[in-house]
């Protein structure tokens, strides 16, 4: 985790391969954490938008666990 200079905000960053249909895609997410919110911001950068919404459809779940 990295704390965010000037800001109250730790971030994670979390890079991976996802399997599709034709090859494998690049994807990297980052996750924003504020202290004392009860939400995190998440920004997605894939070569495939699709992909992207993929990720925030199971985010949720993701930071549950």
């Amino acid at each position: 985790m990295v704390q965010v200079p000037n800001y109250n905000e730790e971030v994670i960053y979390l890079t991976g391969r996802v399997a599709t249909v034709n090859q494998p895609t690049q994807l990297l997410l980052e996750v924003r954490f504020s202290k004392g919110a009860q939400s995190v911001k998440a920004f997605a950068r894939s070569e495939r938008p699709d992909v992207g919404q993929l990720l925030f459809d199971v985010l949720p779940s993701l930071l549950s666990a």
